[in-house]
Order: structure tokens, then C-alpha cells, then sequence
């Protein structure tokens, strides 16, 4: 605990000193990524994009005079071409003291969750590691209930003072309830209080054309004329999302997980996108934590999800809610 206190308050001293100077990066992309990558990056991110290639002439000599002249720093780089070095690109860049990150493909995210194992004189990968199993998992759990239940004692008078707000403020009741995708798909009522006029549900469809969601799976506006006064403060401070500790007390939602999503958006989902469905969701998660409303595309936040599952650890839940506590205090990236 008096470690990450510890973390969570130099992370609020040292935050306001970071460095604002945009740090140049190179592109190495299919020709219909590169344009979303680097708007991505632009939006998300302090760095600049230098220069593009395509993947395909990644480990010719052109595109490395070509990061070598546009003076980057880093490489960003995705659907690298099969190579018999595969690693070329990475030890030229090496010697140019110049990083090299990959975004990973389905196949590498497959790897990454096998044991490297020789068999027959063979170097081969064993995947059949089971997910969010074992004793720190039902440790997780009990961390679960026993931080909801406090977190309920601790906030009950911010509960009272939320709900008669919103009763004094606009006419309708005071909590939010909505359908929500949980574990292996099933669904449940998800708690929230009320941010949006009475009858928010039936108005969204006269509003579908104007959603800012990239790829319109989720639905994101900033503006929505549906929202209450008070409802503005609400979201932007997430203090709308406090009455799921009620779903994790209920063992329909975990502290730190992908986040459950409507019926309307689940039912627009790619097959590989229900893969998030195979683990507790969460109130808060990666997704919270690297963007939240700025990530316009839910191909990136389901690879969030993807990297969460993969690399679950009770440390890594730490770090997410310390970090989402941190976000919440500046209120960067809700709306």
C-alpha cells in the first residue's frame, strides 16, 4: 500500500513536468493504416510524424535512408513482410540508436501466450495457458469484493449528495440501469447515476448519423444534447460510474477489466472482438487508462483488452487503478 501511494503521488508531482516537445517517429504501414496510425498518433500521443513507408519495402535500403534522413527517433511499425532476417530492420535501426515498436498481429498475440518448447529437435511454441486462473485470481476476487464493499462505506454520503443533486436538477430518477455484455457473453443490468434525460435510449437512434466513433461500434458524442446539466460534471469526473462497485458486489463486474458495452455495440463487434468476453469486466482497465473517449477506433480497444488478458498480473491492476485515480483527478479524455 505505501508503495503504490508512494508511486501514485510522485506520479502526480512529476506529471505537470513532463516534456510537451513532440518526439519525431517514422511509419511503417499498410497503405490503409498509415493514414489512421498517424492521426492516431497526432491525437493521442506527443509525437510527430516524420515520414511513411509502406510495409512492404520495409527491409529495403530505401525506406532506411528514408528514417535516417527524416531525422525520427523511434519507428513505429506494423505488418512487417516475412524476411530471412526478421530482425534486420531492428539491427539497422540499432546501430542508429533509433527504437523500433511493433504492433503485433493476431499470430504474435497467439505466440506470446505459448511456453517456448523444444519438441522433436524442433523449436515450437505450447499454447495452453489458461487465463485469469489460480490463486492470485481468486486473490483478485477477494480484492474485489472487500475494495467494493469499502469503497461503498467510504462513499455512501457522495452517493446520497449525487442522487439527490440529480433528483433536485432534472425530473427522473436518480440511477441508470442498461443492459450490458459480461462474462462468456451473458448479460446483466450495469448501475450507473443518471447523466442523460429520461428518455436518452429511444433518442439515440435519431442521433446514429452524427457519431464521432471512427468505425461506429461504439457510440461517442461530444456534444450530446441529451445530457443533463449536472450530467457534464458527472461524466467528465466519472463520478456517473461509482455505482458499479454495486456489480462487483453483486460478482457481475470486477474492479480492473475490459469494460461491458451495450447490447447496440456488442452486436456490432468482429468475431475476434468477442475474445474480451472470455474475462470479468471491469470498471475500470487499460482502456480507461491509454485514451478513454479519444480512442475513436475499437480495433484499438479491443487490443487493449487483448494485452490486459495476456499480461494480467495483480501488479498490472495496480498500476491500473492507480493510474485511473491519477486520470480521474485531471479529468483527461472523458466526456
Amino acid at each position: 500500500m505505501f508503495v503504490t501511494l508512494g508511486r501514485f503521488g510522485t506520479s502526480l508531482v512529476l506529471s505537470p513536468l513532463e516534456s510537451r516537445q513532440a518526439i519525431p517517429i517514422f511509419l511503417i504501414a499498410t497503405s490503409h493504416r498509415v493514414q489512421h496510425l498517424s492521426v492516431t498518433l497526432e491525437r493521442r500521443s506527443q509525437y510527430r510524424v516524420v515520414g511513411a513507408a509502406l510495409a512492404s519495402t520495409a527491409h529495403s535500403h530505401h525506406t532506411l535512408q528514408q528514417i535516417l534522413a527524416s531525422g525520427a527517433q523511434e519507428v513505429l511499425a506494423e505488418a512487417l513482410p516475412e524476411a530471412d532476417l526478421a530482425s534486420s530492420l531492428y539491427w539497422h535501426l540499432r546501430g542508429e540508436n533509433i527504437a523500433l515498436r511493433l504492433l503485433p498481429s493476431s499470430r504474435d498475440m497467439l505466440y506470446r501466450r505459448g511456453m517456448p518448447e523444444i519438441f522433436a529437435g524442433l523449436p515450437t511454441v505450447r499454447v495452453e495457458i489458461p487465463l485469469l486462473v489460480g490463486l492470485d485470481y481468486r486473490l483478485k476476487r477477494a480484492l474485489d469484493y472487500g475494495g467494493a464493499l469499502l469503497g461503498i462505506a467510504l462513499l455512501s454520503p457522495l452517493f446520497l449528495a449525487i442522487a439527490i443533486a440529480i433528483k433536485l436538477s432534472s425530473p427522473g430518477p436518480a440511477f441508470f440501469r442498461q443492459e450490458r455484455v459480461g462474462l462468456q457473453g451473458k448479460t446483466f443490468q450495469m448501475w450507473k447515476f443518471r447523466t442523460m434525460v429520461v428518455n436518452a435510449p429511444l433518442l439515440q437512434s435519431k442521433l446514429e448519423a452524427a457519431n464521432e466513433n471512427d468505425d461506429g461500434i461504439m457510440f461517442k458524442l461530444k456534444r450530446d444534447p441529451r445530457i443533463i446539466p449536472l450530467g457534464h460534471f458527472l461524466r467528465r469526473s466519472s463520478l456517473d460510474e461509482i455505482p458499479q462497485l454495486f456489480n462487483v458486489v453483486m460478482g457481475q463486474m470486477s474492479l480492473v477489466g475490459p469494460r461491458p458495452l451495450p447490447l447496440r455495440d456488442v452486436e456490432r463487434f468482429d468475431a475476434w472482438h468477442h475474445i474480451r468476453h472470455q474475462v470479468m469486466p471491469g470498471v475500470t482497465g487499460l482502456w480507461q487508462i491509454s485514451g478513454r473517449s479519444d480512442i475513436g477506433s475499437f480495433d484499438d480497444v479491443a487490443r487493449l483488452d487483448l494485452y490486459y488478458i495476456d499480461n494480467w498480473s495483480l501488479n498490472l491492476d495496480w498500476d491500473i487503478l492507480v493510474e485511473t485515480v491519477r486520470i480521474l483527478l485531471f479529468r483527461k479524455g472523458a466526456y
